[in-house]
């Protein structure tokens, strides 16, 4: 449940509190699951379904390393009860961990097994994220070309399914990857599209992502005021959550602002 509210919408910080109520628990529980995975089948089915039911929150309250250590047994478990699908979740999810860790070689290993299972068991919702995340990771080892034709393919698989969640980090993904190249013109032409469906659908994580993307865009137009505006959503959102970059962002909107003061 904490998870879930934490994806999107007004249960953001409902579902981070929830989850640091119940840490505790969450912990012994896993705990138990992880050392009686070989005894009991309850045991085991949890070690797989834990990582799952956390996978965005447990990105704020776990370290990486110790976020990899759950999802290296639960794939251990999801391969001994022959469940393809969860197999390739946590292998996905893997992959997320060591790219957080800047480890993109791994991530690229790990993203590839979770595409080549998804594409196996026609999950065409888990291969666009993979395909998304594939391209993140080519992305941050300086391969443009290979990072555009992923998240290409992405956004056409969320469009097919109607996923438009997916649909909108396609569209930052790309703004990311032109900006990288320099194109300013079509990196805002797509960060405004997928701010845009991230409104629409009230996912207030995608609207914090675009709207400080946006907003750095437009700093370096010189729009100062328009990127104000759109940098203030982010460090608004990143506060509510606790997130580790809010004061480091604020800062960055600050100076902007005292750039304003100046004119």
């Amino acid at each position: 449940m904490a998870d879930s509210m934490y994806q999107g919408g007004d249960g953001i910080q409902t579902g981070l509190e929830l989850f640091d109520i119940e840490k505790t628990n969450i912990q012994a529980g896993w705990d138990w699951a992880e050392r009686n995975l070989r005894q009991s089948s309850a045991a085991a089915s949890l070690c797989s379904s834990y990582p799952d039911a956390g996978a965005y929150v447990l990105d704020l309250r776990l370290h990486p390393r110790e976020k990899i250590r759950w999802l290296e047994t639960a794939v251990a478990v999801a391969r001994q009860l022959k469940d393809r699908g969860a197999e390739g979740r946590h292998l996905g999810n893997l992959g997320n961990a060591y790219k957080n860790l800047g480890d993109a070689r791994k991530a690229i290993e790990y993203y590839q097994q979770a595409l080549a299972i998804a594409r196996e068991i026609s999950d065409r919702r888990n291969e666009g994220a993979w395909l998304g995340n594939l391209g993140l990771a080519y992305a941050d080892l300086g391969d443009a070309r290979k990072a555009i034709e992923n998240y290409q393919q992405a956004l056409a698989i969320s469009r097919e399914i109607g996923d438009r969640r997916g649909e909108g980090n396609g569209l930052g993904n790309l703004g990311n990857a032109y900006k990288n190249l320099g194109d300013a013109r079509k990196a805002i032409e797509y960060y405004d599209q997928a701010l845009a469906i991230s409104r629409e659908i009230g996912d207030r994580r995608g609207e914090g992502n675009h709207s400080w993307n946006l907003g750095l865009e437009y700093e370096k137009a010189g729009d100062l005021e328009r990127a104000a505006d759109l940098m203030q959503v982010c460090v608004d959102y990143e506060r509510k959550i606790g997130h580790p970059d809010a004061e480091k962002d604020a800062q960055r909107l600050d100076d902007i602002l005292e750039r304003l003061k100046m004119r």
